[in-house]
């Protein structure tokens, strides 16, 4: 097919962008690509002229930006060629075609990557040791009694390395959220899932002398998802609830279908949260004013509990009233 002779505007709208630095092609009307200007032939290469976006080996995902015959006043963001990271905008020409530009984000993408791999690799180096002084507190208290001075120590230990083993979580799961990780999905019990979370926080809620009422529906079905971060999903909200609800509280945990969705609702009448903070609790960082600097916490929990529920295409929101307390509300869809 014959390069794009009779629309000037075109070509000195390519000559133009060309002058500022950005990449720039036109594609005829059945995605190939008529004419591209001196920057996008520096970046993709000169031989894509006469090239598919439908056809063309790495251009896939611009071929389904063409099909969709929307504009793009927004850049998507697509990988092409293997390694090119690119923002694309996608404007109609009238029967020319289209003009595709194009802003190289690749390297930006690759620093971002690699800083994902570095949280990773400190976040496995921390564990073995953090196991370790788990293992070596356990031995102490095996070999003996201890006095109740020895007792308090070894209780601080504990609870410093439990802070410890959560902010590693907290950091393995911002850098699979971050590195868009993929589910691993397959078959869930949720109710024996929820049971599991719930064991792994009975010490905790046994200290804080908790009353902790679970109804569990008995016609619950499976559903898909990745139990791992489900797991985390139940842990985080019923431990902040646990953790901001005074000694002796009361925790209410109902899990229960319909026709669309499982829906797990943790319910309790602890502190609660001001009506100004609640746009922003799931923000990362964020952490609601308590007046108890003591309070343990990173401020990911709540994040990383959205991205997971919404990477479920679920969805998760809050009610809550200061001195009273909170109930989050968890909707994972069903199979349909």
């Amino acid at each position: 097919m014959s390069l794009i002779t009779d629309t000037t505007d075109a070509i000195r709208t390519l000559r133009f962008l060309d002058t500022i630095g950005i990449p720039a092609f036109i594609s005829d009307t059945q995605g190939i690509i008529q004419l591209l200007n001196q920057e996008a032939a520096n970046l993709l290469g000169e031989t894509l002229a006469g090239d598919s976006l439908h056809t063309k080996a790495g251009l896939e995902p611009l071929g389904e930006i063409l099909a969709s015959e929307e504009p793009q006043p927004r850049p998507v963001e697509c990988a092409i060629l293997e390694h090119y990271h690119l923002l694309v905008r996608m404007q109609s020409i009238g029967k020319v075609g289209y003009l595709f530009t194009f802003e190289n984000v690749t390297e930006y993408r690759q620093r971002e990557q690699q800083q994902i791999n570095a949280l990773h690799n400190i976040a496995h180096d921390l564990k073995a040791p953090l196991t370790s002084i788990q293992s070596y507190v356990d031995l102490v208290k095996n070999l003996g009694p201890l006095s109740e001075k020895q007792e308090q120590f070894l209780d601080r230990v504990l609870q410093s390395n439990r802070f410890m083993r959560g902010l590693v979580s907290d950091i393995l799961d911002i850098a699979w959220i971050d590195a868009t990780g993929k589910l691993t999905m397959g078959p869930v019990n949720v109710a024996e899932l929820l049971k599991i979370s719930l064991d792994t926080l009975e010490n905790h809620a046994q200290k804080r002398r908790m009353t902790v009422n679970l109804s569990i529906a008995d016609d619950l079905p499976m559903m898909q998802g990745d139990g791992q971060r489900l797991e985390r999903v139940f842990v985080n909200l019923i431990s902040n609830a646990i953790k901001y609800t005074p000694i002796g509280g009361t925790l209410d945990i109902d899990l229960h279908h319909n026709s669309h969705y499982m829906v797990l609702t943790v319910k309790d009448n602890g502190i609660g949260i001001p009506a100004e903070h609640l746009p922003h609790i799931f923000k990362r960082f964020y952490r609601v004013p308590t007046g108890d600097d003591k309070t343990e916490g990173t401020g990911l929990g709540l994040s990383i509990v959205q991205s997971i529920v919404e990477r479920h295409q679920g969805k998760i929101e809050v009610e809550s009233t200061p001195e009273v307390g909170s109930t989050f509300t968890v909707q994972l869809p069903l199979p349909s």
